[in-house]
């Protein structure tokens, strides 16, 4: 995701890492990126305050801009770009809403095109898209990169 979060006074983010990321991502013949904007949870808001990291949560019209800037991006090295979760980003024009988990999508990867679930997750918060499955981090499971927003890190 896009994260923002306030140093010295200044606020920062990881936008600008998505100039490295395109060109590699063109490279390697890969063509469609999904992200999203942090959504900062209670959980990860409390680690943070633990950790001192000062979280930023830039209004819609902020991360429209922002969203902007990576579409342009995107343009350079034909690369399609796709929101998680939050459909305000599909207002900006070369953006379109997508899951991150797509059933349909994954079925189509599999040479045998096995079945893969096509129901929505209900679990999952409104605006997702993301089709039914076993998620890799959770409140009760662990992901090993530790990153403080994640949900997915009931260690830290």
């Amino acid at each position: 995701p896009v994260v923002y979060w306030e140093e010295e006074g200044k606020v920062k983010s990881n936008l600008l890492f998505f100039k490295k990321l395109a060109p590699e991502l063109s490279t390697h013949g890969i063509k469609d990126v999904r992200f999203s904007f942090a959504q900062w949870y209670r959980k990860a808001k409390r680690r943070a305050a633990k950790y001192g990291f000062s979280y930023v949560d830039p209004s819609q019209d902020e991360k429209k801009e922002a969203a902007r800037f990576l579409v342009q991006i995107a343009q350079r090295w034909d690369l399609n770009l796709y929101s998680c979760s939050q459909n305000f980003l599909t207002e900006v024009p070369g953006i379109c809403p997508s899951a991150c988990i797509d059933g349909f999508f994954l079925q189509s990867l599999h040479p045998a095109r096995e079945p893969a679930a096509k129901r929505k997750d209900k679990s999952q918060r409104k605006e997702c898209r993301c089709t039914e499955s076993l998620d890799i981090g959770s409140y009760t499971q662990f992901c090993p990169h530790s990153c403080l927003y994640c949900y997915a890190n009931p260690k830290i």
